[in-house]
């Protein structure tokens, strides 16, 4: 398992890659609303679906400390 320090590494590699990324569980309803938006206007994003990493909850517990915000439930 990736330490947190690495996580957190992960996460801002990863929005910095890109314009629009999407932490996402695929079953999560107001995920699916969101990442259809951006395709509704053709957005181009990154979606990196929680559920299905083995260090998916790792990635959203360190989300969590970065924003002060859980992003999915």
């Amino acid at each position: 398992m990736a330490s947190s320090a690495e996580i957190k590494q992960f996460i801002k590699d990863a929005v910095s890659k890109d314009k629009v990324v999407v932490f996402s569980k695929s079953y999560c309803p107001y995920c699916t609303l969101a990442k259809d938006v951006f395709a509704k206007v053709k957005q181009p994003i990154t979606v990196i679906e929680l559920n299905e990493r083995d260090d998916g909850s790792v990635i959203q517990e360190n989300l969590a400390e970065l924003t002060g915000f859980r992003t999915v439930s």
